[in-house]
């Protein structure tokens, strides 16, 4: 039987804590026992498993090494402990191996880490440990989390956690560390954090303030330190409570081991509130969208694979801090505008251009691997130089989706709006990128006509990433395709066109499902895997109850 669980036992109890099998990390709260994982067993390469192990009212926990069959060199166990008074790690990593099986640490709660490394595989071990000291009233208390899914959402309060607040002593510690397959790679398949929301309140006596911090995968010598919320730009000002606002992708790590600590202060805060809330995701983090000034991390800490094509769409201006090959793999950026589309001439970032500056308030960010030396990935800065008008003469809606095989997208669009939707598979997925293509079908194609007779339309473009094309119109769509009469809009047309009205279109109930006849050319391949569609509506009040678009598409 194989299995990690949580049990805690009152002062005075005879019975060890004994926990074992091959689950990779865990909570073990008791005063006395073993940790046994994976005894006689070979572990794997890369592994990260974190236990967090607490004795309640003890002032401090000896551990010992019963039992290893490590590689020597290279594999062996990480002790860190807490300051409660800041809520961080200490600066004190100890390793556990065979030269150093023993040790005492004068904390009542340890974080525990195994690691191995890439070359030679082990067995596994089977670690003592034992509490002693007596403290009836510690001055501070933890709960404590142990998360083993590939993602997930970190909220605070929630039933998750057993009661509505934390007191002010209580310091909660979250560890995630997942259970590898032999044929996993982790550095192509990292684990990505972003901030959702957080509101910190200040000391009652002070200007301190309760905090989150972020640590990410252990290295020999310990944890990396990520993020840090409230900052100390958010609380020169010391005001009574200060809210974070939401950032995505703070973090990124390989192995998906992290930890995180949250410290309150002894402000009192309403149960009903939402402290904190975070989301992990085990991704390649293949694209995605991002708006007015921020960060894109992909694969920082990881290996990105070869022929790799991700799409991004955002805001720009960005800086470039190369981690991959220099002499075929890069960045490129393109404008988006209205009905004109994405523009033809992108801007390409590489070791000797590292800044782009691109007009326009949409761009679309490739990054692009060829088939030959693999790299670490990057990440990009980002921020817009001038402010949008008070009034612009369009608004913009983003989409992207990364899940193969079959995608649906349908939008009700109103006037003067430009759609993006971007596709860009995951890596990690059995994709063919160098000759894959997707198939695309517009399953309807609702558009609107003005008095001059110009149409909404929708352009469809394959994504190159190449430097002399990044991307390339592959299929253009207007009112003609509808009609079926391709004079039916030119730019010379006669200022007699009359709007479309529900009754040249199946009923339906709402744009979602709405099926139509199929516009000329509704059926297509893209020449790439990747896609970027932009749908672009005119400036009139539509007389169709619904306007818009239904895209449908499958990944060879």
């Amino acid at each position: 039987m194989r299995w990690v669980f949580i049990i805690e036992f009152g002062k005075g109890n005879n019975t060890d804590v004994i926990v074992e099998g091959d689950n990779c990390g865990g909570v073990i709260i008791g005063e006395r026992g073993v940790l046994k994982y994976k005894i006689g067993v070979d572990y794997l390469n890369n592994e990260r498993c974190v236990w967090l192990l607490n004795s309640p009212n003890s002032t401090n926990i000896t551990l010992k090494l019963l039992k290893d069959g490590f590689e020597s060199c290279c594999d062996y166990l990480l002790v860190n402990t807490i300051d409660p008074k800041t809520g961080t790690l200490r600066n004190d990593t100890v390793p556990i191996n065979r030269s150093n099986r023993t040790r005492t640490f004068e904390e009542s709660m340890l974080v525990i880490v195994f690691r191995s490394d890439s070359s030679t595989r082990g067995k596994g071990f089977a670690l003592q440990f034992s509490s002693g000291g007596n403290d009836p009233n510690p001055e501070y208390s933890y709960k404590l989390r142990h998360r083993a899914d590939p993602y997930g959402t970190i909220d605070f309060p929630s039933d998750d956690w057993g009661n509505g607040e934390s007191a002010n002593n209580e310091i909660l510690v979250i560890a995630s560390s997942l259970k590898i397959g032999a044929d996993d790679d982790p550095f192509t398949m990292p684990t990505n954090m972003s901030w959702s929301s957080g509101v910190f309140k200040k000391d009652n006596e002070s200007c301190e303030y309760g905090s989150i911090t972020f640590y990410t995968t252990p290295e020999p010598d310990g944890w990396l330190t990520r993020e840090r919320f409230p900052n100390s730009n958010d609380t020169t000002s010391c005001t009574d409570t200060v809210t974070v606002a939401p950032k995505k992708n703070i973090c990124s790590t390989i192995y998906s081991a992290f930890l995180v600590i949250y410290k309150p202060t002894a402000a009192v805060q309403n149960n009903n509130e939402t402290i904190f809330r975070f989301t992990y995701e085990k991704s390649a983090g293949c694209g995605g969208i991002f708006i007015g000034n921020g960060e894109i991390s992909y694969k920082e800490d990881g290996k990105y694979a070869n022929t790799e094509k991700v799409c991004s769409q955002y805001n720009v201006h960005i800086t470039r801090r190369e981690l991959f090959e220099d002499c075929c793999d890069y960045i490129t950026v393109s404008s988006v505008d209205a009905f004109n589309g994405v523009q033809s001439q992108a801007a390409v970032i590489t070791s000797d251009n590292r800044t782009a500056l691109i007009k326009g308030p949409v761009a679309i960010v490739t990054f692009s691997s060829d088939s030959s030396v693999t790299g670490s990935g990057f990440r990009l800065s980002f921020r817009a130089e001038t402010q949008v008008p008070y009034d612009p003469p369009f608004s913009y809606h983003l989409v992207h989706q990364n899940q193969p095989r079959k995608n649906e997208f349908s939008y009700q669009v109103e006037p003067n709006q430009v759609v993006v939707v971007a596709f860009s598979p995951e890596s990690h997925r059995q994709i063919y990128y160098s000759s894959g293509n997707t198939q695309l079908n517009l399953a309807s194609f609702r558009p609107q006509v003005n008095e001059t007779c110009f149409s909404d339309s929708l352009l469809v473009y394959d994504v190159y990433g190449r430097k002399e094309r990044a991307l390339g119109l592959s299929k253009a769509f207007n009112a003609s395709d509808v009609v079926s009469d391709q004079s039916f809009i030119t730019q010379n047309a006669a200022q007699n066109c009359t709007a479309f009205v529900d009754s040249q279109f199946d009923p339906c109930e709402n744009m979602a499902d709405c099926g139509d006849s199929p516009p000329n050319g509704a059926y297509f391949r893209t020449n790439t895997t990747s896609f970027v569609a932009v749908y672009s509506s005119v400036n009139v009040t539509s007389s169709l109850r619904f306007r818009g678009f239904i895209l449908t598409s499958e990944t060879n």
